[in-house]
């Protein structure tokens, strides 16, 4: 393995949320501005208003392969269904304070893969 493939490894952290730890495969972030457009009619000005920043959105599917997958993927569950915000250990981003919204989950060959979309930012400074 060359050092610049090691040198990726090391920014990797373990993922886990609510101390729930998972191997995540896929991750993907929604972020930006948020803005108010204006086009008028008969006219050639347009405008535009910032409205500040969008809800970061974390978008991460972990998978369990292990011998207690099914445990595993079940505690994941759980913590999500608990109710509040808890912290979220990003692979790339560290951690974060996040709110899970969607969990869907599917099952095959001893290993269980869950998508989770989770709301989440960076803890306030």
């Amino acid at each position: 393995m060359s050092e610049h493939n090691c040198a990726i490894a090391k920014d990797y952290v373990p993922a886990s949320f609510k101390g729930v730890g998972f191997n995540c495969t896929e991750v993907d972030i929604e972020g930006g501005r948020r803005g108010a457009e204006g086009e008028f009619p008969f006219g050639e000005i347009t405008a535009y208003a910032d409205l500040g920043r969008k809800i970061q959105v974390y978008h991460l599917t972990a998978v369990f392969r292990a011998d207690d997958h099914v445990f595993d993927s079940h505690s994941l569950f759980q913590a999500c269904q608990s109710p509040g915000p808890g912290v979220l250990v990003h692979p790339t981003r560290g951690g974060r304070e996040g709110l899970p919204r969607y969990r869907p989950c599917s099952s095959r060959n001893r290993s269980i893969s869950r998508r989770s979309r989770l709301v989440g930012r960076p803890f306030s400074s």
